[in-house]
C-alpha cells in the first residue's frame, strides 16, 4: 500500500512537471485570493491566474495594490513637503501673532489710544512682511489658529490673503498719517 501511494505520488508529479495538469494542482500550492481571500486547493476547475470564489485575475489586484501603495507614498511625500513649509512658516507668523497681541493688550491695559506714528508702521510692515512669506510658502491661519496648506482650502487662503495685505496697508497708511498730521 506505501509503495502504491508512492507510485502514484511521483506519476502525478511527474504529470504536473510536463505542464498537463494547472500549476497549482501540479505543486499542491496553496494560493490566497487578495480580495475574497479564498484559499485555492489547487483542484480548482477554472484558470490558475483566476480566483474561483470571486473570478478576479490575480495579476489585476496585484497591480491595483501597488498602485494604492504608490498613491499612499505620493501623500505621504505630499504631507511631509507641507510640514516642512508649516515649520518653516512656523516661527515668524507666531512672532508676528505674539507681536500684535502684546501691542493690543498693552493700548487696552493702558487706555492709550494705539495708533501712534511707529507701532501701527511696525505692525503693518510686519503683517506685509507675514503675508508674503504665506504666499511664498502656501500655507495660511485656518479658523483656531491651524497652519493650512493653501492645496485644501484654497479660496480661504486668497481671503486670509487679502485680508492680511488690507490690513498691513491700512496700519502703514494709519501710521504715516499720523506721522504726517503730528509734523
Amino acid at each position: 500500500m506505501h509503495h502504491l501511494r508512492r507510485s502514484l505520488c511521483s506519476q502525478f508529479c511527474a504529470i504536473g512537471a510536463q505542464g498537463k495538469l494547472p500549476l497549482p494542482a501540479a505543486l499542491h500550492i496553496m494560493i490566497i485570493c487578495p480580495k475574497c481571500e479564498y484559499k485555492r486547493n489547487g483542484y480548482e476547475r477554472v484558470p490558475d491566474w483566476q480566483c474561483p470564489a470571486c473570478g478576479v485575475a490575480y495579476s489585476k489586484i496585484a497591480a491595483i495594490e501597488e498602485e494604492a501603495i504608490a498613491q499612499r507614498e505620493q501623500w505621504k511625500r505630499e504631507d511631509e513637503e507641507i510640514k516642512e513649509r508649516v515649520d518653516e512658516l512656523r516661527p515668524f507668523a507666531v512672532a508676528c501673532i505674539s507681536l500684535y497681541f502684546v501691542y493690543f493688550s498693552y493700548f487696552f491695559i493702558t487706555g492709550q489710544s494705539c495708533f501712534g506714528v511707529v507701532w501701527p508702521i511696525i505692525l503693518g510692515v510686519s503683517l506685509l512682511l507675514l503675508c508674503q512669506k504665506m504666499f511664498a510658502t502656501g500655507i495660511f491661519f485656518h479658523p483656531g489658529f491651524t497652519l493650512t496648506p493653501r492645496e485644501r482650502y484654497p479660496t480661504n487662503f486668497k481671503v486670509e490673503l487679502l485680508a492680511g495685505l488690507s490690513a498691513g496697508v491700512w496700519l502703514v497708511y494709519v501710521g504715516v498719517s499720523n506721522y504726517w498730521g503730528a509734523a
